[in-house]
């Protein structure tokens, strides 16, 4: 791991968002070297982490400061999944209301170069509960790493949230009841995948492709499931 200096916030009313990483990775370097994930460990400081540290590679991210009235809580979570879990549940610190919250992706640190070990999905089930999910139960460990933002009154008009199973080469669109879409937010919280799955055909494509329709894309020969979430802001 390790630690970047930034300008002060307030953790109560920021959040650090995992923003991809590069490094010289060969086809024979393992994942567990330079999957990453990045937390806000202070006011100042931002840590990236990688579970084995073998290779080096350059974390980006983005630490988000709301303006005091605009969320009225954030509850930042490192998770770990232990190793044959499939599937667990984060309990929040405090109730949010599903209307006006959603998730920001910080990333995962993996235990395992297998890609259907390594990729999960998260997704906020109720008013109290985070689920994540992998394909398996398998032999590994991973931690996850998330953060949960409501947002106060009149800021959110509407959050749209679900999964969505693709087929080798093929793609599904859902609607969206949204007119403007610069007021729209896209997140891809995740996917899962069968086993023996390579690289890059755990990739996928999420997308706008108009004011009223959500693209979700799969070009390789695997299939998956890609949990999503849209935020309508006022």
């Amino acid at each position: 791991s390790n630690t970047a200096t930034i300008n002060a916030v307030n953790t109560a009313k920021s959040v650090c968002i995992f923003n991809g990483s590069i490094t010289a990775v060969s086809s024979t370097t393992n994942l567990t070297e330079w999957v990453s994930g990045v937390t806000l460990t202070n006011s100042t400081t931002v840590t990236a982490s990688v579970n084995t540290a073998n290779s080096a590679a350059t974390v980006q991210y983005i630490v988000l400061e709301f303006q005091p009235n605009v969320v009225t809580s954030v509850q930042q979570f490192a998770t770990t999944l232990a190793t044959g879990t499939a599937s667990d549940t984060v309990a929040l610190n405090q109730t949010v209301d599903l209307n006006r919250s959603c998730i920001f992706w910080g990333g995962l640190n993996v235990g395992s170069n297998t890609f259907s070990s390594m990729f999960c999905q998260v997704a906020l089930t109720n008013q109290n509960t985070v689920t994540i999910t992998r394909n398996t139960g398998v032999a590994t460990t991973r931690t996850i790493f998330f953060t949960v933002v409501e947002f106060a009154h009149r800021i959110v008009r509407s959050v749209l949230r679900g999964t969505a199973a693709l087929s080798p080469g093929t793609s599904t669109t859902i609607a969206i009841p949204f007119t403007d879409l610069n007021y729209a937010m896209l997140t891809y919280l995740g996917c899962t995948i069968p086993g023996a799955v390579a690289f890059p055909d755990a990739l996928c494509k999420l997308a706008f492709t108009n004011t009223t329709t959500l693209t979700l894309t799969l070009n390789t020969s695997s299939s998956l499931t890609i949990s999503w979430e849209v935020v309508w802001f006022y």
